[in-house]
């Protein structure tokens, strides 16, 4: 999907929500406003974090959605997995608007309930692999001149390659939340969301280094790093590229906000209508890859920082 067609989705998305508000607040009995009423405008600042579980299989796939394979490795199972990573941590920024519900009850507006919309982005990594290949080779034999045992030396190649997965993503969503109570300076939230998001951008950088060394082939380390020869270099290169993917993703999260707001004064001024809060909301992700798979997730967003300004 081009940008194009996500800004005009943007466009339509806030001229809804907007909609909504106007439409909410036009419906009038008795001077009381009845239906949906936008009584908040948030900005926030946080971050999205997903685990999945790899393995071999999940970086073929990824190889085979790559414009350019030649960038990867074709037998997987000939290297050593020296680790993987489904650990997805972005930079999750959001706006978004506030629609206070009118209670019968009440008979005005429940400032203690909130239909929450919003419209965001998230930005970092997602699936990660690091393969390693070890190949030793008969190198030299140091004799000693005062009868101790011969040392047998060998020559090393290293190989090492990561291929790590970078998503641009932008989402909206709605949660509607239940307040303790709103009136109040400090106030607890809770209540139920779910987000829609699709990459517009997805890409792998890979990451080549290869190097030489020589160490004492009977008292080999696992890290060449602690062998006495590793400064006997014979060579080192390294090489960074990138390759973009065909089949972008689609994230669909449903979750759990747990949240603190706080207004910032109960003085009758500008910054009575401005509030500060944090939200956790831990939750499940599917995320979805298009014609290769679909993995379900453990999810958690964190709002490390968010403003909301009133309008009521």
């Amino acid at each position: 999907m081009d940008l194009l067609n996500i800004q005009k989705i943007a466009i339509a998305i806030i001229f809804a929500t907007s909609t909504i508000g106007v439409v909410a607040q036009d419906t009038k009995d008795d001077n009381t406003k009845k239906g949906m009423t936008i009584t908040a405008f948030n900005f926030e600042f946080g971050t999205n974090w997903s685990y999945s579980v790899l393995t071999n299989d999940d970086y073929l796939m990824m190889r085979n959605t790559a414009v350019d394979q030649s960038l990867f490795i074709s037998n997987p199972e000939d290297y050593d997995l020296s680790y993987f990573s489904g650990n997805g941590g972005s930079f999750a920024p959001s706006v978004s608007i506030g629609l206070t519900p009118y209670s019968k009850k009440l008979g005005a507006l429940n400032y203690n309930r909130e239909l929450r919309i919003k419209l965001g982005g998230s930005f970092g990594g997602r699936r990660s692999f690091f393969y390693s290949d070890k190949n030793s080779f008969p190198y030299d034999t140091l004799s000693s001149s005062v009868g101790n045992p011969d040392i047998l030396i060998d020559s090393v190649h290293y190989s090492n390659f990561s291929y790590i997965e970078t998503v641009s993503e932008i989402n909206i969503g709605a949660s509607y939340l239940f307040k303790t109570d709103a009136s109040k300076r400090w106030y607890f939230y809770t209540g139920v969301g779910a987000e829609y998001g699709f990459a517009f951008q997805d890409y792998v950088t890979i990451n080549e280094s290869e190097y030489s060394y020589l160490e004492d082939s009977e008292n080999a380390s696992s890290s060449p790093y602690y062998s006495p020869y590793y400064y006997n270099i014979g060579n080192y290169e390294s090489k960074s590229s990138k390759s973009k993917l065909t089949s972008n993703s689609h994230f669909v999260r449903v979750y759990i906000p747990l949240g603190v707001n706080f207004r910032i004064t109960n003085k009758d001024n500008f910054f009575r209508h401005t509030n500060l809060y944090m939200q956790f909301s831990p939750g499940i992700e599917f995320q979805i890859v298009t014609g290769v798979d679909t993995y379900v997730n453990p999810f958690l967003g964190w709002v490390f920082l968010g403003f909301r300004y009133t309008i009521n």
